[in-house]
């Protein structure tokens, strides 16, 4: 865990396992982390294990909901949600098939799933799936924008923004990034952060200048005017 100012090391917690997902809880006093030994939660000020759910199987995304009562992890079982205090399993949906990426939505009713070709809103209560796009191409990661009306989707070298209001669900920008990146949106400050193993924030974009040449920017400038 590092400072977020600083960037100055404030907790490691060793382990022989590889963590492929984390994430923090809504109060900020645990996170979770996910990986081929399941789900766990640590104390983000002690690093001590709290919770541990071994049966949730390899698990590749993981992500708290907004009201910290449950927990949901995508892998190659589909999605599960699991209660935040005693570990036990409330909701599986083995037909999501390979999910990559999962995200619930800020008012804690939905789930996006993503995955090979899919992209996909599950309800959180039944499991049932209110809507599918097929469209969306190979979704490595996926993210909810804080105000509920847009999808930010990840995949091999493209970043999307896309319509989450109503159909044809179109989208609104696209930009280019490093393969295989993560992303995801900042509440706070509504900014977009992607993470690879080649950079922290490495994605940018591009415009047409009168002249027909391609200039490339840094994706932070557009939010700067």
């Amino acid at each position: 865990m590092y400072n977020a100012r600083t960037g100055n090391k404030d907790l490691e917690i060793e382990g022989n396992e590889i963590v492929r997902s984390c994430s923090w809880s809504p109060d900020g006093q645990r996170f979770l982390a996910a990986g081929g030994f399941g789900l766990a939660m640590y104390n983000a000020r002690t690093g001590n294990k709290d919770l541990a759910i071994k049966d949730a199987g390899f698990v590749l995304s993981c992500s708290w909901s907004p009201d910290g009562k449950r927990l949901l992890a995508a892998g190659k079982s589909g999605l599960a949600m699991y209660n935040a205090q005693t570990g036990n399993k409330d909701l599986a949906i083995k037909d999501a098939g390979f999910v990559f990426s999962c995200s619930w939505s800020p008012d804690g009713q939905r789930v996006l799933a993503g995955g090979w070709r899919v992209l996909a809103i599950y309800n959180a209560q039944t499991g049932n799936k209110d809507l599918e796009i097929k469209d969306a191409g190979y979704v490595r990661s996926c993210s909810w924008s804080p105000d509920g009306q847009q999808w930010l989707l990840g995949s091999k070298g493209q970043l999307q923004i896309r319509n989450a209001q109503a159909a044809p669900y179109e989208i609104i920008r696209e930009f280019l990034l490093v393969e295989d990146s993560e992303v995801v949106w900042e509440p706070q400050t509504g900014r977009i952060n992607s993470v690879s193993g080649e950079a922290w924030r490495d994605f940018y974009w591009e415009r047409t200048l009168p002249n027909g040449t391609r200039q490339r920017l840094p994706f932070e400038a557009l939010y700067s005017t």
